[in-house]
């Protein structure tokens, strides 16, 4: 079981921060522009709002970073959950899953990991930071806690910097969404393309690669081990040749760096033709 503040309960864990987030108060109301939850068979699922109309699902953000009191951010995209779209009374989070990237103008890609800039997310005046590199297994990814459900719904705005600004570049943030809830996954990856001091074209080329390349590219029947378009026994003996791997093979189908009884269970569950 993974350990963190996502699995962890009011009394052994962040007693003061749980009880801060007990006083506030959530809004059913939502935000054109941020991110919206809901759970779906036991899954946290990513939408958007255009003002007008919601639409699920939903990956992929962009936004403009300004000078808020001489630090390069925004307060946007928040995260917002109607009435009831989510379990009642249960923290939420996010959690990075990679290294922040910076977009090569010559290559139009995001294969180039930024330094020295980072972003930095801020809420209730706990901070976390994209890592340098890309963790190595979820257990490293940095955490930081949204909101308490209330009424399963939230709204919430957190802080994103650009640490260590140059005169200007296209960033992508890489998070998921979580809740503290038995039997919620965690949301698929949530893209953030941040733009500093450039212009529209250049922000929406960037976010139409992450959908080319990285939105597109996300399997859609990762248990077919093999490739075939069905999982079936040639899957299953694969995924037991790579029994007891910790080095991310693709055998590790939930993703915690190990190849055990948990993957063998993901893989039951996708067991026969791909959708």
């Amino acid at each position: 079981m993974r350990l963190s503040i996502r699995t962890c309960g009011f009394v052994s864990c962040m007693v003061a921060a749980c009880a801060t987030m007990s006083a506030v108060a959530s809004t059913p109301n939502v935000h054109a522009g941020d991110v919206i939850l809901e759970v779906v068979d036991g899954k946290i699922e990513t939408g958007s709002f255009d003002g007008t109309q919601l639409s699920f699902p939903a990956q992929i953000w962009t936004q403009g970073l300004g000078v808020q009191s001489g630090l390069v951010g925004t307060n946007d995209p928040g995260f917002d959950a109607v009435s009831g779209a989510l379990p009642n009374n249960v923290l939420a989070g996010i959690a990075i899953r990679k290294a922040l990237r910076v977009w090569d103008d010559v290559s139009g890609d995001f294969d180039t990991i930024a330094s020295p800039e980072t972003i930095t997310i801020t809420r209730f005046g706990v901070t976390i930071e994209t890592p340098a590199e890309d963790p190595a297994s979820p257990d490293l990814m940095p955490e930081l806690i949204l909101a308490q459900t209330s009424g399963g719904s939230m709204h919430v705005h957190p802080f994103y910097t650009l640490q260590n600004p140059g005169s200007g570049g296209v960033y992508l943030l890489e998070i998921e969404v979580w809740l503290n809830a038995a039997g919620v996954e965690p949301s698929d990856p949530v893209w953030i393309v941040f733009g500093h001091n450039t212009d529209s074209d250049t922000l929406n080329e960037a976010a139409s690669w992450v959908e080319n390349n990285l939105l597109n590219d996300e399997p859609s029947c990762p248990a077919d081990l093999t490739g075939s378009g069905t999982v079936d026994v040639f899957d299953l003996l694969e995924l037991l040749g790579a029994w007891g791997a910790s080095d991310g093979p693709p055998a590790d189908l939930n993703g915690d760096g190990n190849v055990d009884v948990f993957d063998l269970l993901e893989l039951l569950g996708q067991w026969g033709s791909c959708p």
